[in-house]
């Protein structure tokens, strides 16, 4: 009877040394503690066999509580909301988290250090795109079954690619770090409309083919333009290229808005690099031709295009050069065939300069090839004796100080281009020139039809200055028949015109202008047209 009671008292006292054991302050709770939706403890014997856990009713796990476990597999938290210091760090077994907000939680950057790559979220498909960043920071493999989308830049600065979902703008500032765009990284894009790039010295092959929305690009540094890389742009309108050199085979094939294109230190472009680009009017490149593919860059291009380049350009160079690719104008210049100077003269590029040997240039009616645009001063006069009565020259704008003075016997000039014109550019054409037609002159310099005593008729509806004297000694038929045709507004006039003349020739919307214009009385008659 004795051992029985002993017995039994001493397994009521491990029983109480049990209960005791248990509730030593320090242990390990049995279960989890959850306060007002906050965990901060979860003993890993408590995790069950699956490693799957079911936090329906927590918005933060704080600090630590899941570290290092590694029967830990997957949470479900649907209302989650915060995640403190290395919640989960270490736990190399964890695969998947199940998330139910419409936003990330705010974590701490050593949240889920030493976690698997290949881990996996779920989270609402409508609120998918806000996470991409934070799965992305958190080395999460897949959101909802899918590759995590990101951007990816390379340690040497190649964007190697920027997914479309990531794009939440039609216009993108690509980071500063970026210095290359890798191969076919927005081709097909259907949202941007303008991307620009601060550092961007290259653009690979295909980068933007086909971006049928891409309107404006913006990349300063650009150096490099590889294959095919706006092929198909059709919505970009104008581009600027400050520093490119080189443009690849059909770089902007097919970019059917193009209008405009900037290269000015380009030094090589590809085969077909602007073929199609049906609308092209103007290309800026630098003074001298570049290294061009075999097949024709501009082909199906315009026609009428415009090439800019240095005012200091060598005609002999890009007129040929401007021809065979489909130019028709170099600045505001019309290209013409190169042709040689004519005999007993000498030229600058496409300034005649002087005659050397008058017996030879001597012509009574003398041609000069519509490739020379200017004439230089004192051509003309005291050319040994040498009489010239008919002057064609289809090209020249120019014409220099006393260009045609004391040619006494010119009765004809043929100048339709002409616009500007040195001081007594025509004086003393004595006794044969009758008329004169500028339509494009601009001003009529100081005495520049001094002593054309036959002048009666001048048609210049384009100046707006008329120097000193201009028209001085014109005596025999301007007060009695002469017409002077002037634009839509009154020039200026230094000094006197320096005869009267007849009739005024006006625009008969400008009647009222030319009533308060000071010189009006020296004419005897207006007419209007």
């Amino acid at each position: 009877m004795k051992l029985k009671n002993l017995s039994l008292i001493t397994l009521i006292a491990l029983f109480l040394f049990g209960i005791n054991a248990c509730n030593k302050e320090g242990e390990t709770p049995i279960k989890p503690i959850i306060e007002e939706g906050v965990l901060t403890k979860y003993p890993k014997d408590a995790i069950p066999q699956d490693g799957a856990i079911n936090l329906e009713k927590v918005t933060e796990i704080k600090a630590n509580v899941f570290q290092g476990y590694d029967n830990l597999k997957s949470v479900n938290a649907p209302l989650l909301k915060k995640i403190g210091v290395s919640a989960f760090q270490n736990c190399n077994n964890f695969t998947q988290l199940t998330l139910e907000v419409a936003t990330p939680p705010e974590t701490e950057a050593s949240a889920f250090e030493g976690t698997p790559s290949t881990k996996t979220l779920s989270v609402p498909k409508e609120s998918e795109a806000n996470f991409y960043d934070w799965a992305k920071t958190h080395g999460f493999a897949t959101i909802n079954g899918a590759a995590t989308p990101f951007v990816e830049i390379s340690t040497e600065g190649v964007l190697i690619s920027y997914p479309e979902v990531l794009i939440q703008s039609e216009e993108l500032e690509l980071p500063e770090t970026v210095t290359a765009i890798g191969d076919k990284v927005f081709e097909g894009n259907k949202t941007l409309t303008k991307v620009s790039g601060e550092n961007v010295v290259t653009i690979g092959a295909r980068a933007f083919a086909d971006a049928s929305a891409l309107s404006t690009v913006d990349f300063p540094k650009t150096v490099t333009i590889q294959d095919n890389a706006f092929t198909g742009t059709s919505a970009l309108s104008a581009i600027v290229f400050p520093l490119a050199e080189n443009i690849g085979h059909f770089a902007f094939t097919n970019a059917t808005a193009l209008s405009e294109a900037r290269f000015p230190m380009i030094k090589k472009t590809g085969n077909n690099a602007f073929a199609g680009c049906s609308v092209l009017s103007i290309v800026e490149m630098g003074s001298k031709e570049p290294e061009m593919g075999e097949e024709n860059p501009f082909k199906d291009t315009p026609k009428d295009k415009k090439l800019i380049v240095p005012e200091n350009y060598n005609p002999d160079l890009l007129f040929p050069w401007g021809k065979k690719y489909g130019f028709s104008y170099i600045n505001n210049d019309e290209i013409v065939d190169v042709e040689a100077v004519p005999e007993g003269f000498v030229a600058e590029g496409r300034k005649i300069t002087a005659i050397t040997d008058a017996s030879k240039a001597y012509q009574w009616h003398i041609v000069i090839p519509e490739y020379f645009n200017e004439l230089g001063d004192n051509l003309f006069i005291d050319s040994e004796g040498q009489d010239w009565g008919r002057i064609t020259a289809l090209g020249v704008e120019i014409i220099g100080k006393e260009t045609f003075k004391s040619c006494s016997n010119l009765s004809s000039v043929n100048m339709p281009k002409l616009r500007k014109m040195g001081t007594s550019a025509f004086e003393d054409c004595t006794w044969r020139l009758e008329e004169v037609e500028f339509p494009f002159l601009e001003a009529i310099s100081e005495q520049g039809f001094a002593h054309c005593r036959t002048l009666w008729k001048v048609i210049v509806p384009n100046v707006t200055k008329i120097g000193k004297n201009a028209f001085a000694w014109c005596d025999k038929k301007m007060p009695s028949e002469g017409i002077l045709r002037l634009g839509a507004t009154p020039p200026k006039v230094e000094g006197e015109l320096g005869t009267t003349i007849h009739t005024l020739e006006i625009p008969k919307e400008s009647r009222s202008e030319y009533e308060k214009w000071s010189h009006i009385n020296q004419f005897s008659n207006i007419v209007e047209y």
